[in-house]
């Protein structure tokens, strides 16, 4: 059970949650699915091609942010709210302990009975239990908005577990732009760092798959389950995929061919990814965090 110190530093972020900016952006974006669907109807998409009729029964993973599969839907996951996670989790992390230093409360919350240890363990739970809320719903949403668009969707016990996965997929990036906020005692450095991060994970995927000729995105994919900033951004795609029973990933022609992916390989590279890295960040930050003086 969580102890009253955790509790305390819990009900504190949360309270901090009305007077954020981001957390009402997330909000916006969480809702944005009804404002795709009204986009779709007014402009008659339907009759275009501009989402993916072949997988019309689950719509819905598209609008979330993750596409059971690359085709001709797959644009509209770029409006989803877990298509954006590296964001939310840059945004939040970044402000978590720096804003603390920031105004000096940290050395107020610090001189309570309270250790450094569940201070950075009430931070993490109340983001994750922020994330958590939110992305359900923008999976609730998101299930509503295509169920308007195209009628009754499938695989509907994911509303409750994807939230949850993006939450967690999360905690590489928020931890380390908790990090270097706290670091360098600045909320907008700790922002920059996440979405740093993650620009200078995707070119090096990119540059990683010129080299593989043919294999361009199997190599972009090989080097993802090597990076955890792209570990992450991924982790939630390919857990639906497996989930809803997706044993391979078609890829764009190149060459001539068809190239595939063993999605097998990407959910389990993942998530081993994702659980050896949030270990291993954790322990370095709760060190250094132990040793600094404020």
């Amino acid at each position: 059970m969580l102890n009253y110190s955790i509790i305390g530093v819990v009900e504190y972020e949360v309270k901090r949650l009305k007077y954020k900016k981001s957390f009402y952006f997330m909000l916006a974006i969480a809702l944005l699915p009804f404002v795709t669907v009204a986009i779709v109807k007014y402009f008659n998409l339907e009759a275009r091609g501009i989402f993916p009729v072949e997988e019309s029964t689950h719509l819905w993973l598209y609008l979330y942010g993750t596409p059971r599969n690359i085709g001709s839907g797959t644009m509209l996951s770029a409006t989803g709210i877990a298509a954006y996670m590296w964001l939310f989790a840059s945004l939040f992390g970044g402000d978590s302990i720096a804003s603390d230093i920031e105004d000096n409360g940290i050395q107020l919350i610090l001189a309570k009975p309270l250790t450094r240890i569940e201070y950075l363990a009430g931070k993490t739970l109340s983001l994750l239990g922020v994330f958590t809320t939110v992305y359900f719903l923008g999976a609730l949403s998101s299930l509503i908005s295509a169920y308007i668009m195209v009628g009754p969707q499938a695989y509907v016990y994911l509303v409750v577990i994807l939230p949850l996965v993006t939450a967690v997929s999360s905690i590489p990036i928020t931890l380390l732009s908790a990090w270097i906020g706290g670091y360098t005692r600045s909320s907008l450095t700790g922002l920059l760092s996440g979405i740093g991060l993650y620009f200078l994970s995707s070119t090096i995927a990119g540059l990683v798959g010129f080299t593989g000729g043919d294999r361009f995105f199997e190599r972009i994919f090989d080097y993802s389950l090597l990076d955890p900033i792209r570990a992450s951004t991924q982790i939630s795609t390919a857990t639906v995929m497996y989930l809803t029973g997706l044993h391979k990933i078609v890829f764009p022609r190149i060459g001539g061919v068809h190239p595939t992916y063993d999605v097998n390989k990407l959910f389990i590279g993942s998530w081993l990814n994702l659980v050896v890295s949030s270990v291993v960040i954790l322990f370095l930050m709760v060190k250094w965090f132990s040793r600094k003086s404020f």
